[in-house]
């Protein structure tokens, strides 16, 4: 799982670095999730919905949209999950379904530590960043590793960030 302490911070750019590298490989999901509701655009197939959230497939490789990027990396399928924090767990479940057990999953996601403890957690910050987004703080999981963004590069490099059959490992 990849988290960031703010926006614009790299999040997607190093997702899309990481399925690249695991794509290789393996078959990579990837998964984008905003507590945030957005309007849809072409390319996107709905496959579960609510009155509070919203399960997409993204299908467009060419749109500047995050899902789109994942999918431009290599990652054979990509979700995008809409939805307010508190209706998060039974959305989550239902997008969880659609995904072979043992799959490799690229997921940018801070809400999601709420829910789940991830295989492996990246915490992407901003090179001088200094003040990070409310709750930063209180995570209920600890990252396995912080990642410093420059604006070009990150302070590790995709390929040391693995995927076998025993799981996620730096």
């Amino acid at each position: 799982m990849i988290a960031g302490t703010g926006r614009k911070v790299g999040k997607t750019t190093l997702a899309c670095k990481v399925v690249q590298n695991i794509s290789k490989k393996h078959n990579v999901v990837g998964i984008k999730i905003s507590p945030h509701m957005h309007n849809q655009v072409n390319g996107q197939k709905i496959i579960a919905q609510g009155p509070d959230y919203l399960i997409i497939e993204e299908t467009n490789p060419g749109s500047d949209k995050d899902s789109s990027r994942m999918l431009r990396a290599g990652a054979t399928q990509v979700f995008y999950l809409q939805t307010k924090d508190r209706h998060f767990q039974a959305p989550f479940q239902t997008l969880m379904g659609l995904i072979p057990k043992g799959q490799p999953i690229v997921c940018e996601s801070g809400a999601l530590l709420n829910y789940a403890k991830p295989g492996l957690f990246i915490l992407v910050k901003r090179q001088g960043q200094t003040a990070f987004k409310k709750g930063i703080d209180q995570l209920p999981y600890q990252p396995d590793r912080w990642v410093t963004f420059d604006g070009e590069g990150f302070d590790l490099e995709a390929t040391g960030i693995q995927f076998d059959p025993g799981g996620w490992r730096l």
